[in-house]
């Protein structure tokens, strides 16, 4: 009767082995290993593989003696009979159970494999989305940090009727344009984060005058080399606040700013007011210099470096990054 359909008999008997191997793969991959195994249910998978060894072997002999021998041998031939072949333990496990889950077992072993590898994927992407969202946390921090600082600098000039007042709107304007539609990417070239810096600074030394006494330095040997934006900004800002404040007798200022061969190297040291309390340090309190510190550990996690000394009338601060 197998005459009747001639399409059988051209696939050959390897390929309708694989109805069994592959229903025996499907179980094993995707319910006996993580609904029974990897939920510790042991003794539920050791029976349930054991039912499934059974079934699919018998099955796999059920095919080759009705389907796989009438279609390839030559009539006429004994023929087992179905509770012959059910009862046939020793034949099953002999001829059926490794050629079933040979490929059963490699099957489940591939499957695993890309099974890891997505979740890994998945739970890199998690990763790099938790630190995304941290450091656009840390961003909108510093954006108001920022403009508040700067906007109480002109404050005190308006106050004071100076006629520095318009230059430090001018000033202002550019920064702000930079904070807000510059910086949105991950990086920015290293050229327009200094560019920022020498706009604050040119903005203190408007509200501070003769008062002062800064200097500042850099060299870049590569302008357009990419950093993180606004993380230079808090070290900035801590000097003026504490080096210039009121309480310093005499305020002074050091700012260098290097880059070489990919190092980036800052180095901000200023004096301080002798009688502040020990326990308000400059590099204790601000919410600047935390964010600075938790983006470094983000963004530069083993390529930067930050030693803060402080003296009876210092304090010097000096960071290496890797760009």
């Amino acid at each position: 009767m197998w005459a009747d359909y001639p399409f059988l008999v051209v696939i050959g008997p390897a390929t309708l082995m694989l109805f069994p191997q592959i229903m025996a793969g499907y179980t094993l991959a995707y319910y006996q290993v993580p609904q029974l195994l990897y939920k510790r249910k042991y003794l539920l998978f050791a029976l349930s593989l054991l039912v499934s060894v059974y079934v699919f072997s018998v099955l796999a002999r059920l095919m080759m003696v009705y389907i796989i021998e009438e279609l390839y041998r030559e009539p006429p031939f004994a023929k087992e009979s179905i509770p012959e072949i059910l009862t046939d333990i020793k034949r099953l496990i002999k001829g059926y159970v490794f050629k079933v889950y040979s490929y059963a077992s490699a099957f489940t072993v591939a499957v695993l494999i890309k099974e890891r590898f997505v979740n890994e994927r998945k739970q890199q992407a998690l990763i790099q989305e938790k630190v995304t969202s941290e450091l656009n946390f840390l961003k909108a921090q510093v954006h108001p940090h920022f403009l508040f600082n700067t906007l109480n600098n002109l404050y005190v000039l308006t106050l004071q009727k100076s006629d520095k007042a318009p230059e430090t709107v001018m000033k202002l304007s550019q920064m702000l344009d930079y904070m807000l539609y510059q910086c949105d990417g991950d990086r920015v070239p290293l050229s327009k984060e200094v560019a920022l810096i020498q706009n604050y600074i040119e903005l203190e030394k408007l509200r501070y005058g003769d008062r002062l006494s800064l200097r500042y330095d850099q060299s870049l040997d590569d302008p357009e080399r990419p950093i993180a934006p606004l993380l230079l900004v808090p070290l900035i800002e801590n000097a003026f606040k504490h080096g210039a404040s009121s309480g310093v007798d005499k305020s002074w200022i050091t700012i260098e700013i290097l880059l070489q061969e990919g190092r980036l190297t800052v180095k901000v040291v200023n004096g301080k007011a002798v009688t502040k309390p020990k326990d308000d340090t400059q590099y204790t309190k601000g919410i600047g210099l935390g964010n600075m510190r938790n983006q470094l550990q983000l963004i530069y996690p083993e390529s930067h470096r930050l030693d803060i000394e402080e003296t009876s009338a210092e304090f010097h601060v000096l960071l290496e990054i890797e760009l």
